[in-house]
């Protein structure tokens, strides 16, 4: 149900188009760059992955969107606990389901992810055979965001999919500095990476 009353992804299509986005990851880096957050939040579109989202509430700065990609149960202890936001979720139509379901109609957006394969000549989009189905079911596309190893890469899509001027990176540590993985202030952060 919550998929069949989420607007779909493709109507964001240029709809920030000329104004610069910030992609929030979790990473450790992510602590020092909070106080940040808010001023960088008056002149630019943030968009955070599902483990951003408490660190960034626990410093008053509500991003624009939050992207819950992943299937697992797990993902859902992200939104757990949360004080009262209005940030827009934007989820996967395999996101874990009562993620969506935490959420007001109005403030969901519903993406299917895929890859994108091309060569000189040609492009072909994978995604999953039940997609198509869902669409039909829908009885309108629901669109794509371009996935990869990590949720961000949803957020990039996002912002390219919207038309955003710029994209920045904040928290979207491409290593593990420390051997830490995640924000202190995250479920996550006690888990080390050796």
């Amino acid at each position: 149900p919550a998929i069949f009353s989420s607007a779909p992804v493709r109507n964001f299509s240029k709809t920030f188009e000329g104004v610069p986005a910030v992609l929030v990851g979790a990473g450790p880096s992510l602590d020092e760059n909070l106080a940040e957050m808010t001023r960088l939040k008056e002149s630019a579109l943030v968009m955070a992955v599902d483990t951003a989202l408490a660190p960034l509430l626990s410093v008053g700065c509500e991003p624009d969107v939050v992207l819950a990609m992943d299937a697992q149960e797990e993902n859902a202890l992200d939104f757990a606990g949360l004080p009262a936001h209005r940030t827009t979720l934007l989820f996967d139509a395999f996101c874990y389901p009562s993620i969506a379901r935490m959420y007001a109609p109005s403030s969901r957006i519903v993406s299917m992810t895929g890859h994108l394969i091309s060569d000189v000549d040609d492009v072909t989009i994978l995604r999953n055979g039940f997609l198509p189905l869902l669409e039909h079911l829908m009885g309108e596309e629901i669109g794509f965001l371009q996935n990869g190893g990590s949720v961000i890469t949803g957020a990039f899509d996002l912002a390219r999919l919207a038309g955003c001027s710029a994209v920045g990176l904040i928290g979207a540590d491409m290593a593990y500095p420390n051997f830490m993985g995640h924000s202190k202030l995250t479920q996550r952060s006690q888990a080390k990476y050796r």
